[in-house]
């Protein structure tokens, strides 16, 4: 405490004047003896008026130097400021303090007017509910209702996703199936929650898909996925008409992919019709080496 005190006997009046210049914009940038005066309101105000390089150096300075218990609410004060670099480093900032009292603060956040904040407050939020448990599936709903940009309504899709919640299913369930009415917008990480939450069920949602050569990714979805196949064939049928009416390389050589993974021995006619026919010979190459490695995954000899 006497510390304090003589601190501030001592730089106080400095302190004051640099504030005062930096409001004025005549900042005289000097980082060794901002850090010997060791003001939060120094830095706080050089994160509110200079530019973003001159805010991330402070914002890692206020990070980086011990403050008082005082700093989470000061932090959150400077979301409202006009300037864009200021509230995206005073979000960084929150997000390495990790606690659940900025999870509130952030969420007015998610919507902000620069897409870089909107993205990195979606990050925060992100990193303290895995930290703390505190943000469910119900508030992430009510912002996925109010957002309108649709770059952050995907990542609170994929946060919505991974709480495991039940109305998290029906929500991304829903989307996918709006999304599939226009199938080459359909953003890949829905399609990787779609295939995580529905499990066996969203396998043949997803492999009709596959239509489009960017659309690799549902079978990789389909395929990396574990899911309960209780020895259905279903996955083997799906593959087979999908691969003949292909037109894509692409698509075909993710289907040779999905049929080594399903690793059954039903797969094998499908794969030994792909290594004769094929019009593409690096795919009949293939379709003939996964055929050895299921029969050896298999123990067949």
């Amino acid at each position: 405490m006497a510390d304090n005190l003589f601190h501030r006997l001592k730089y106080g009046k400095e302190i004051r004047q640099r504030i005062a210049d930096i409001e004025a914009g005549k900042a005289n940038i000097d980082w060794p003896r901002f850090r010997l005066l060791k003001s939060l309101e120094l830095y706080l105000a050089l994160m509110r008026k200079c530019n973003i390089h001159v805010a991330e150096a402070a914002a890692h300075e206020i990070l980086t130097t011990q403050f008082s218990d005082d700093l989470e609410p000061r932090l959150i004060e400077l979301l409202e400021n006009d300037r864009s670099s200021c509230r995206l480093e005073a979000v960084r900032c929150l997000k390495r303090l990790g606690t659940p009292a900025s999870l509130k603060p952030l969420f007015a956040v998610v919507s902000d007017e620069d897409a870089t904040v909107r993205r990195e407050a979606v990050t925060a939020l992100e990193r303290i509910s895995k930290r703390s448990g505190k943000l469910q599936a119900a508030d992430i709903s009510r912002l996925l209702q109010k957002n309108r940009y649709p770059d952050i309504q995907k990542k609170l899709l994929t946060l919505l996703a991974e709480t495991g919640d039940q109305g998290a299913l029906m929500a991304v369930e829903a989307e996918f199936e709006k999304a599939r009415a226009v199938p080459w917008t359909i953003p890949a990480d829905l399609i990787r929650d779609y295939g995580r939450l529905a499990g066996g069920r969203a396998l043949p949602a997803l492999v009709e898909i596959l239509e489009d050569p960017g659309y690799t990714r549902a079978m990789d979805a389909c395929r990396k996925e574990e899911w309960n196949r209780r020895g259905s064939n279903l996955e083997v049928d799906i593959i087979r008409n999908r691969f003949h009416y292909n037109n894509w390389r692409s698509v075909r050589r993710a289907c040779i992919d999905a049929l080594v993974e399903i690793c059954d021995q039903d797969a094998i006619p499908v794969l030994t019709v792909i290594s004769t026919t094929d019009p593409a010979s690096t795919l009949r190459d293939k379709a003939a080496a996964a055929v050895r490695e299921i029969l050896r995954n298999s123990k067949i000899r």
